[in-house]
């Protein structure tokens, strides 16, 4: 939602490639859908922008570890060579990672990566003008209602909590008998997965429901809890 700003978006470029002197953007979309071949699924980029010299630019964050980065850059890089790209065209990936032990001191992006890692640099005019949009948009009731993406949270967990299961019920198996110890495994997996799910929620009604009611309400709705329990992933 930030970057849906065009002047955010192209000092964002401009920070990540500065060799490029980008200018200015002629076109910018967010949430572009790029469609691949007729046996594919199309990929959606969280930024989508094309400069005054017609190079494309697609924005891509991800904010969990799934282990797949070079397998989904592939793919990207397959869609977008099929629905984008003419014959001769060039194609440059670059990858940041916030999470990095050390970040250059002389890259112009380093304060944004900061800021992915909650690490805020006051001092930098863009990261004051971020934190300014992200304001706004908090304050704006429809617009935090997207934030709190209660259905995705829960399936992370819950696909992490299985998995979790599973390998714990295999291992118990083999001293409780297979059967047994894998069924175990997952019930305990799953409940788990539920709890952490819950956890997560109620951190996001935390930072972004203004209404302690609302937030209870929702939690008991979302994990059949009891009002008390609610409370309890509240505080």
């Amino acid at each position: 939602m930030v970057m849906q700003k065009k002047e955010l978006c192209l000092e964002l470029i401009q920070r990540a490639v500065p060799e490029l002197k980008v200018q200015k953007i002629e076109f910018h979309q967010h949430q572009y859908t790029v469609d691949g071949p007729l046996d594919s699924r199309g990929s959606r980029f969280d930024i989508y922008a094309r400069d005054d010299q017609g190079r494309i630019f697609m924005i891509e964050m991800q904010v969990a570890n799934h282990h797949n980065l070079p397998y989904r850059l592939r793919y990207y890089l397959r869609q977008s060579d099929f629905d984008i790209l003419n014959p001769g065209d060039g194609l440059h990936e670059i990858i940041f990672n916030a999470k990095a032990a050390v970040i250059h001191d002389k890259m112009k992006i380093k304060s944004f990566l900061q800021l992915m890692e909650n690490k805020v640099n006051l001092r930098d005019p863009f990261v004051v003008k971020i934190m300014e949009t992200m304001r706004e948009i908090k304050a704006d009731p429809e617009r935090r209602r997207c934030f709190m993406t209660y259905e995705m949270n829960l399936a992370d967990a819950r696909a992490a909590g299985r998995e979790r299961g599973l390998e714990e019920g295999m291992a118990e198996g083999h001293k409780q008998g297979m059967a047994e110890g894998h069924k175990q495994g997952v019930v305990e997996g799953r409940k788990e997965g539920l709890t952490e799910a819950a956890k997560k929620t109620a951190a996001i009604l935390k930072k972004y429901e203004p209404n302690h009611n609302e937030a209870v309400h929702t939690l008991m709705n979302q994990f059949d809890l009891s009002a008390a329990e609610a409370e309890t992933y509240l505080k």
